[in-house]
């Protein structure tokens, strides 16, 4: 690998070469956009909600047959506050 040539010594193809192209330009303010509005996971809050609730659903009457409804939204209540 040969070290990084005086840019006044260039050829014409290494000097084309270090300028960027029209095409990445044009593409640089729309790219940056979407890669600000990209979030950490693919989901929201509520799909995350949406899915614990579907999930926890077919257990309720299993709870209902251990613990009394009282006791239950006692504790519901509990946990939410």
């Amino acid at each position: 690998m040969k070290a990084t040539a005086d840019p006044a010594k260039l050829t014409a193809p290494e000097a084309e070469a270090r300028v960027p192209s029209d095409f990445s330009l044009v593409l640089g303010g729309p790219l940056f956009e979407v890669i600000q509005k990209m979030r950490p996971f693919p989901f929201g809050k509520e799909a995350l909600i949406r899915l614990v609730v579907t999930v926890a659903l077919p257990f309720l009457p299993l709870l209902l047959t251990m613990l009394s409804l009282e006791e239950l939204l006692a504790k519901l209540v509990k946990v939410l506050l």
